[in-house]
C-alpha cells in the first residue's frame, strides 16, 4: 500500500484541491493529514473529507513547522511506500500510481519523478520544474551514484515531493526531518539518497507544484531573508560535524564533499542577497567560512569556491 503524508497549516483555500487530486488514487491508498496548529478553517475542511472517506485520517498537533508535521506523519505510515505532498499542491494520481507500481516491481528504495510548476491562479501556464535530458528512464542505480551524477549535471531537484520512498528505508535509518529550519529538503534529501541501494527515475510528473505569493520559498529563499541564510548555516553546521557526517553522509566521501560545496555556494548566494538588503550578520558569514574550511580542507580553495567568495566580498564592501 502507498501512504501519502500531507502537512496542513492555514491552507483553507487550497487543501480541497489537494485532497480531491489524491482521492483519484482510490481507496487502497492511505492519506495522512497532519494539522499543524492551523488557525483558519483547514482542519474542518479535512475533517469533512474524513467523514466520507475511510482512507483519509487527520491528526492535530501544536504548530511545529513543516518538518515536525512530516515527522509526525511518517510515524503513522503503514504503507510499504510513502509520498510527501504539500497541502497547496496538486497530485497527478495516475502518474503517482504508475511510479509506485514501478518502484514495487523493481524493489526500489527511491523512485524520482518529474514535477511541474504552475503559477497560483494560472494552472494552464505550466513549466517543467526540471528537465530529464540526461536521465535514462528506468535505469536502476545506487542512490549515492545517482545523486552524484545528477547533482554534477545541475539537474537534481532537492525537493521531497519529486520522490516516492520505501518506508522501511526511512524508518530503519531514522531519517527524520530537521525541525526549525526552512530548506528542510536540502538537509534531508541527500541523507536519504546516500543510504539507498536501488534508485531510479520514472519520467512522469507526479506533482503540480503551486508557486504562490507569500510562500516560504518566495518570501524567504528568493528575497534574501536572514531566515533563509540562517537555515543554510544550520545545515552546514550539521553536515560539517564529523560524527553526523560519518553516520549519515560519509558512506561516500565524494558525495559528502560535493554536498558541502553546493550548500556552501547556496549560502554565499543568500548572504550576498542579505547584504544587498542590509540585513546581514558578519558573525554568521564568518562562521559559514570556518565550518566549510574545516570540512573541505584543500577543497576549500577550489577555483569556483574562491570565485564565489570574491563575489561575496565585493557585495559586502560595496
Amino acid at each position: 500500500m502507498l501512504s501519502i503524508v500531507i502537512p496542513v497549516y492555514n491552507v483553507e483555500g487550497y487543501i480541497a484541491d489537494c485532497l480531491d487530486s489524491l482521492l483519484a488514487l482510490g481507496t487502497e491508498v492511505e492519506i495522512i493529514a497532519i494539522n499543524d496548529g492551523s488557525t483558519d478553517n483547514s482542519l474542518s475542511i479535512v475533517q469533512g473529507y474524513c467523514a466520507g472517506h475511510n482512507n483519509i485520517k487527520v491528526y492535530s498537533q501544536p504548530n511545529g513547522g513543516l518538518s515536525a508535521a512530516r515527522n509526525a506523519g511518517l510515524k503513522r505510515v503503514t504503507g510499504d511506500y510513502v509520498y510527501f505532498i504539500d497541502s497547496d499542491d496538486i497530485a497527478n494520481a495516475s502518474a503517482i500510481m504508475a511510479a509506485y507500481q514501478y518502484a514495487r516491481a523493481e524493489s526500489l528504495d527511491i523512485v524520482q519523478c518529474q514535477v511541474e510548476v504552475f503559477e497560483d491562479g494560472h494552472f494552464n501556464r505550466r513549466e517543467l520544474f526540471r528537465v530529464a535530458y540526461d536521465r535514462q528512464h528506468c535505469q536502476v542505480l545506487n542512490g549515492g551514484e545517482y545523486f552524484l551524477r545528477h547533482v554534477k549535471s545541475g539537474e537534481f531537484p532537492i525537493t521531497v515531493f519529486s520522490n516516492i520512498y520505501k518506508t522501511a528505508l526511512l524508518i530503519e535509518n531514522e531519517l527524520e526531518f530537521c525541525v526549525g529550519i526552512i530548506h528542510e529538503d536540502v538537509e534531508w534529501v541527500p541523507r536519504v539518497f546516500i543510504v539507498a541501494e536501488r534508485t531510479s527515475f520514472y519520467d512522469a510528473a507526479i506533482c503540480y507544484y503551486r508557486r504562490r505569493a507569500g510562500s516560504i520559498t518566495n518570501a524567504d529563499a528568493q528575497l534574501g531573508n536572514p531566515r533563509s541564510l540562517g537555515s543554510l548555516l544550520v545545515i552546514l553546521e550539521r553536515h560539517s560535524d564529523m560524527l553526523f557526517a560519518m553516520r549519515h553522509l560519509q558512506k561516500s566521501r565524494a558525495f559528502w564533499i560535493l554536498w558541502i560545496e553546493k550548500t556552501y555556494i547556496d549560502a554565499m548566494k543568500q548572504a550576498e542577497k542579505v547584504y544587498v538588503n542590509q540585513r546581514s550578520s558578519e558573525v554568521g558569514i564568518k562562521k559559514m567560512h570556518r565550518l566549510v574550511r574545516g570540512s573541505l580542507g584543500l577543497n576549500y580553495y577550489k577555483p569556483r569556491l574562491m570565485k564565489r567568495r570574491r563575489r561575496l566580498l565585493r557585495a559586502i564592501e560595496s
